[in-house]
Parts: C-alpha cells; sequence; structure tokens
C-alpha cells in the first residue's frame, strides 16, 4: 500500500529535514506556540512503519509545501480473520462525552470508536472552547488533549475546576504522549492515558476515573 500526504505549507529547511523524524522535532521553533503540537507525529508514525516493515520519506521545497510518501507491505486479511475495533468489550454505561484535541484525525477516528460504542460525543479544537461548553452543558467525562493552541489542557482543566459552573467537578482524563503525573494531579485530573493508546486502555482509565475500580471484561 502506498499513502502520499501533500501540503502547500511552509516547506521544510534543509538544516532540519535530517532531524524530522525524531521526538519533539518541528520545522520551526514558533509552531508549538502558534499551531499547537509536541513535534511528536512524525516520530510516531516512523516507528509504526518500522515496526510494520514499512518505508516513509519526503520531498519538500521552501515556500511551497512538502510531501510525505508512506509504504506499507500490507495483504488483505481472510474473511474470518476480520474483527472489530477492539475484541473486548468493557462494561460502560452511556456517557455524554467531551472530546478535547487540536488534531482533527484524533477527534474524528475517536468520537467514531466512542459513538460505536453508543456513547454521546462532542468534540473541539482547544481548551478555551472546551470551558464554555463546559460551562453550559451537562457532561458525564472529558477526554482532555495537553498541549493545544489559545488554551492548553492544563489551564483549561484549572479553569473548569475553578468555576462555579454545572462540570466543575467532572472527571478530566488527560491524553498525552509527554505529561508528568505531577503536572496531571496539580491540574485536577482524574486520569491519564499516553498517546498513542489502544481502546481498551482508554476504556479501562475512564471506568477507572468513574468509579474508581477497574471495569468488568466480557470475554
Amino acid at each position: 500500500m502506498k499513502v502520499e500526504v501533500l501540503d502547500t505549507g511552509i516547506g521544510i529547511p534543509a538544516g532540519t529535514q535530517a532531524t524530522l523524524f525524531e521526538p519533539y522535532a518541528q520545522a520551526d521553533a514558533g509552531t508549538t506556540r502558534k499551531y499547537g503540537g509536541s513535534g511528536l507525529g512524525l516520530a510516531i508514525v516512523k516507528r509504526l512503519s518500522d515496526a510494520m516493515a514499512g518505508d516513509i520519506s519526503f520531498e519538500s521545497e521552501l515556500g511551497k509545501g512538502t510531501c510525505f510518501t508512506l509504504y506499507l507491505p500490507l495483504t488483505e486479511a481472510a474473511a474470518n480473520e476480520k474483527h472489530e475495533h477492539h475484541e473486548a468489550t468493557f462494561l460502560l454505561p452511556k456517557l455524554d462525552i467531551h472530546v478535547v484535541d487540536d488534531n482533527a484525525v484524533n477527534r474524528i477516528v475517536l468520537a467514531k470508536i466512542l459513538e460505536k460504542d453508543d456513547h454521546n460525543v462532542v468534540a473541539v479544537t482547544n481548551g478555551t472552547e472546551a470551558v464554555e461548553y463546559a460551562s453550559n452543558n451537562d457532561l458525564d467525562l472529558i477526554l482532555m488533549d495537553i498541549q493545544m493552541p489559545e488554551m492548553d489542557g492544563l489551564t483549561a482543566t484549572q479553569t473548569i475546576r475553578a468555576s462555579a459552573i454545572r462540570n466543575a467537578n467532572i472527571p478530566v482524563i488527560a491524553m498525552s504522549a509527554n505529561f508528568a503525573k505531577t503536572d496531571r494531579s496539580n491540574a485536577g485530573m482524574n486520569g491519564f492515558v499516553s498517546k498513542p493508546f489502544r481502546y481498551e486502555e482508554l476504556v479501562s482509565e475512564i471506568n477507572y476515573s468513574l468509579q474508581g475500580e477497574k471495569p468488568f471484561l466480557l470475554v
């Protein structure tokens, strides 16, 4: 399988191309402040590609954009080998869940998976929108990304906790690839999953945050 992703952005300077797939590497030092992101996305993609015996490369021109090409040696599974998005189902009630993540792909994928298990999901792109939504709507849970533009996840959680709003005590689960336990505790977060995570890990953390115990596993 071959996948190409082409953009018309700022391009990648020649001096940073050699380290582009290393953790926390970014083409522009101001990118995090302006656009969000931690510089982990390409490093994760590279590791996943290597684990699947694939290859990822790119071509870039300053001021014109970049084209990433991913090759994966995939074969179609036999009909009896195909399965659903998770093999085990955990006992969770139907929940009203607020997903907060600046990455559009993350929001869409997570919302689809949660909705497939009959949860109601509303997704927004940053902490400012999360605070506004939590101030005006009843929720059971917030899944909060940490590094986002405008207002990060830590600040958003602290703002929700400090405000006299209906969701001041709502369980909040942090989603991040680089986040210290003390940081999330100080922010008043109830749980944490490390990106990239398996769906079963997320559901287990949701149940723990809601009930203080690990979920039952139906096999």
